[in-house]
């Protein structure tokens, strides 16, 4: 009893402790001349219920042994938890002649089993797939969001592989994984696309695996944490394609929050306004539009802010591209919540080319219709008289009715080319 390690005291039949051995000092910080003569309630930290004593004293005054765990303090008023057993010792006539106690400090493991219990609920508590697998790559260990991707039961994982659920090419890359962990004993990240059978699901998972290690600091196994990254992985490839769209526009576009504070510009609308970078969060309109037209352009956006789009055309003056026509369209920008209104996209045509090519197709119009139609309509005539005067026999012919038909041949030319010309008039 000396030695042992459990803090052992002896009380008399009435509870005054009558001795205490080394270990009890150690655990509870009271010295034998603090204890002896003292009853147990030096121990009470107040946490136990009069019905617990109450239950204790009638279970070991009858004879029978009492084990429970019990929060008592130690002389510094740390409380601390304990298995406790006390037993009564009998006399050479059968009557208690003391107690025996002997308590275990289960402290330690009442926190850790408490750590253990909101690890657990906070890994079963995830969407996320949590494995542990030991050095044959057999789970030991995994959660709820491993089962409900394999559409296997977690008890009948235990024990298996990737390849008892997942396609056998994305297990034999998984597979490869472990091993790296092992030997190298350092964490690597992957990504992986597997597809569950069972379960008939899909998914991308970017995971990062852990060497795990037994309580003596020997290699046990590999830890993964895989997170389901699926839906990010759709809308990456959503936001390339739009990103490729707008940057790869002729159009300058860019777009700004309520304040004017730029979110993004492509390019087109960085090259034009002279901004370096591609990062324009820290600009403003105000930055980017000279002072003399920013009034007009806030006007613009204010409206196209009240939810409805914006359209005009206006001039601006580029100190190396001369002065060019732009058609504006300011578009409400919605936030991502779907909460109204969070800013506005601009979108800038510079259509400075296809207004001089318009210019150009109303000169061809008017040479068309002015020249060309009046010069036709003047030999359509003249064929016109000599075809109806050859008909009457009032024009000279060479008498085999060459005149007429010939005549008539102009006349029916002209209205193909005059037919014509009303064609690119339309157009």
């Amino acid at each position: 009893v000396e030695h042992a390690g459990h803090a052992v005291y002896v009380t008399d039949p009435d509870g005054t402790i009558e001795y205490v051995n080394p270990a009890f000092t150690d655990n509870t910080g009271f010295e034998p001349g603090e204890a002896i003569g003292e009853t147990p309630a030096i121990l009470n930290s107040g946490e136990m219920s009069e019905e617990y004593f109450a239950a204790l004293w009638e279970t070991i005054e009858s004879g029978e042994v009492w084990e429970e765990e019990i929060v008592d303090r130690r002389s510094d008023g740390e409380p601390y938890h304990a298995h406790q057993t006390i037993a009564p010792v009998f006399d050479a006539d059968g009557a208690v002649s003391r107690f025996v106690a002997i308590q275990t400090d289960v402290t330690e493991k009442r926190e850790a089993m408490g750590r253990l219990k909101q690890y657990r609920e906070v890994v079963e508590a995830l969407d996320d797939p949590i494995l542990l697998q030991n050095l044959d790559g057999e789970f030991e260990l995994c959660n709820g969001a491993v089962s409900e991707f394999a559409g296997v039961p977690e008890a009948e994982l235990y024990g298996t592989d990737e390849f008892a659920f997942m396609d056998p090419e994305s297990a034999a890359e998984i597979a490869a994984r472990p091993r790296e962990v092992i030997e190298t004993e350092e964490p690597v990240e992957y990504e992986v696309s597997p597809t569950f059978g069972l379960s008939e699901r899909e998914a991308t998972f970017s995971t990062r695996r852990y060497p795990y290690y037994d309580p003596d600091g020997e290699l046990a196994g590999t830890f993964a944490i895989c997170r389901d990254v699926t839906e990010m992985k759709r809308r990456e490839a959503e936001l390339e394609r739009y990103e490729r769209a707008v940057n790869g526009a002729t159009d300058l576009i860019a777009a700004a929050d309520r304040e004017g504070r730029l979110l993004f510009a492509n390019p087109q609308y960085r090259a034009y306004h002279g901004i370096e970078g591609d990062d324009v969060r820290d600009l403003s309109l105000e930055d980017v539009v000279d002072d003399e037209r920013y009034p007009d352009v806030r006007r613009h956006v204010e409206r196209a802010l009240g939810g409805r789009p914006v359209e005009y055309r206006t001039k601006r003056t580029h100190p190396v591209r001369g002065t060019r026509n732009f058609d504006v369209r300011y578009f409400p920008l919605q936030g991502p919540d779907g909460g109204g209104v969070a800013g506005v996209v601009a979108v800038l045509r510079d259509v400075t080319d296809s207004e001089n090519r318009a210019r150009q197709l109303s000169v061809v119009d008017r040479v068309l219709q002015h020249n060309l139609r009046n010069a036709l309509t003047v030999i359509r005539g003249r064929a016109k008289q000599i075809a109806d005067a050859a008909a009457d026999g009032e024009s000279p012919d060479r008498g085999d009715g060459d005149t007429e038909a010939l005549a008539s041949y102009v006349v029916s030319r002209a209205d193909d080319l005059l037919t014509t010309s009303e064609k690119a008039h339309q157009i």
